[in-house]
């Protein structure tokens, strides 16, 4: 189980990529201000399919790093309280802010994990759960594992051809997170050859 918390204003809606591959244990807190205050129709869809629970903080502004604050704050709070109910969650602030680092680090001394990550698909799936590909696998994902090799990358890459709604947020997506322009026309075609 994990909770994440969204610094919308930095991140904006590439910061919930991943976010329908979340379960019913995990949750989502959305920090936003007036400055950050809007979403598409299909980050709105996506919102409404993810199986996590989506809570929302509207901030209060006025001085510097206002949101960060609240979001420290809120964070320890959580923190708090999951350590009553002897709860062993995973915490990840969504942000792509450096100064996050300290705060992560903060909590590791004390032996609570806390990761800063730039969208959520960034977030490490289990090594146990990608160890093997699956012998029911469909051909596409066959084909991508031919492609990118990496397990982590493969299933990360299949969410977001799944979850754009357009080949321009596709390609978009995909250079961010596979950073070689061969690779993602090869995942272009692969794509296309399954009508997706």
């Amino acid at each position: 189980m994990a909770q994440y918390l969204i610094d919308y204003e930095n991140v904006f809606e590439g910061g919930l990529n991943g976010i329908n591959r979340l379960t019913e244990g995990d949750s989502i807190c959305v920090f936003y201000s007036d400055k950050a205050d809007h979403m598409t129709f299909g980050l709105h869809r996506r919102l409404n399919e993810t199986k996590a629970k989506i809570t929302y903080q509207k901030v209060d502004v006025g001085t510097k790093n206002a949101l960060d604050f609240q979001l420290a704050t809120y964070l320890g709070y959580i923190i708090c309280q999951d350590q009553v109910l002897d709860k062993n969650e995973k915490y990840f602030i969504v942000t792509k802010d450096n100064g996050f680092s300290v705060l992560s680090d903060y909590w590791k001394r004390k032996k609570i994990s806390v990761n800063v990550i730039s969208d959520i698909a960034e977030n490490p799936i289990p090594k146990a759960k990608v160890a093997a590909a699956p012998s029911n696998e469909d051909e596409m994902t066959k084909e991508l594992r031919k492609i990118l090799g990496n397990n982590e990358l493969v299933f990360k890459v299949t969410m977001l051809i799944k979850q754009c709604k357009d080949k321009q947020e596709l390609n978009s997506l995909l250079n961010k997170s596979v950073k070689d322009g061969k690779k993602v026309s090869a995942i272009h075609k692969a794509a296309k050859k399954y009508n997706l």
